[in-house]
């Protein structure tokens, strides 16, 4: 009879309890794995968050770098276009540049155009091979920062000269000579 009671409460109370613990540990087990999983995306999201945030400072970065060589090849092409525009008046005496002269200084600088102003910011010749004229290009184009270039030389050929923004220096006269 005693052996019927133990089995009497182990069916009774034993296996529910049981139960009922390893449904409270599996529950337990449950909401530490759900914690532990949002802890390692969150992680996993900052991390990402990171390298793009990385990336994109090495992009900017290399961007910046990339902009400013190109504007200084720019800088370079129109010094050079003016140096040979100073030959050509030297040799020849003339101040004026045909459509001729500044095809030929587009193509030799690998530039996609030139646009010749004078010192109060007229355009008074230009020549583009990719149909980015003046017109075009007015609302990018400054007036403030097209004639604050004109300094880029201690002392200006002649009078009447300014340069365009990175293009070349512009004639607006002809030169007076020099004693």
């Amino acid at each position: 009879m005693s052996n019927r009671k133990v089995s009497s409460f182990t069916v009774r109370f034993f296996w529910p309890l049981m139960l009922c613990l390893g449904l409270g540990l599996m529950a337990l087990v449950g909401l530490m794995s759900y914690r532990s999983d949002l802890h390692l995306a969150s992680q996993n999201l900052t991390d990402a968050t990171q390298y793009v945030k990385q990336q994109r400072t090495a992009y900017d970065r290399f961007n910046d770098t990339s902009m400013t060589k190109s504007l200084l090849r720019v800088i370079e092409n129109a010094q050079q276009i003016d140096r040979e525009i100073q030959y050509k008046i030297a040799l020849t005496g003339e101040a004026t540049l045909n459509t001729d002269d500044l095809r030929r200084y587009t193509y030799e600088q690998r530039l996609t155009g030139i646009i010749l102003m004078n010192e109060h910011g007229v355009v008074q010749r230009e020549y583009s091979t990719d149909g980015l004229d003046y017109a075009a290009l007015r609302g990018y184009i400054t007036m403030d920062t097209v004639l604050g270039t004109a300094p880029l030389r201690p002392t200006p050929p002649a009078s009447g000269w300014t340069m365009a923004p990175t293009w070349t220096w512009l004639p607006t006269a002809a030169p007076t000579s020099r004693a």
